[in-house]
């Protein structure tokens, strides 16, 4: 004898399991399918709320770097830069630098500008006015061209300087242009 629930003509139901071929068997195992996960309604999904403004720290950056300006391979800038703790130039950039306290420019970097800083590390170019108060590195296979002023300098065997060099005097303050 075999029971069955009735169905109505216009509801497209699934075969009873009794229905299903080998029903009656005894299954291994290994035969079982693994269960669906539960459906979770879109109702019942939380977000958590996000503060875009607020991102997250590099890594690789130290603490209290919040003021840095990263001018990628292949960027071209125009303009000015100002107000910055650290500016590293891997692409090229031609713009007054005011307010910034150091200044790294990577063996693709390129960067055109009247510069006064605290210091600076060379790996790039650099062409025009850059008066580093406290230290100038120029590391292989830097190029500085134009009027430089540092308070130390620091030349690494294939670094170059072309142009005219002066060595600030401790604690005094960097000529204006005007001298």
């Amino acid at each position: 004898m075999r029971f069955a629930r009735k169905k109505d003509e216009d509801e497209d139901a699934m075969p009873e399991a009794a229905d299903l071929p080998g029903a009656g068997a005894a299954q291994h195992p290994s035969d079982k399918q693994p269960e669906a996960p539960p459906a979770i309604a879109p109702a019942s999904v939380r977000r958590a709320a996000v503060d875009i403004r607020e991102k997250p720290p590099r890594p690789d950056a130290p603490e209290g770097d919040a003021k840095t300006l990263v001018v990628g391979r292949g960027i071209v800038l125009k303009g000015e830069i100002q107000s910055c703790d650290k500016l590293v130039i891997e692409g090229h950039v031609e713009a007054m630098v005011d307010g910034c306290r150091e200044i790294e420019i990577s063996e693709t970097g390129m960067l055109k500008s009247e510069a006064d800083i605290e210091s600076a590390d060379i790996r790039g170019a650099f062409d025009g006015v850059l008066t580093a108060r406290e230290l100038l590195i120029v590391r292989a296979p830097g190029r500085i061209t134009g009027k430089i002023r540092a308070g130390k300098l620091e030349v690494e065997r294939g670094g170059q300087i072309v142009g005219d060099l002066e060595i600030l005097a401790p604690g005094a303050a960097p000529p204006t242009a005007a001298e």
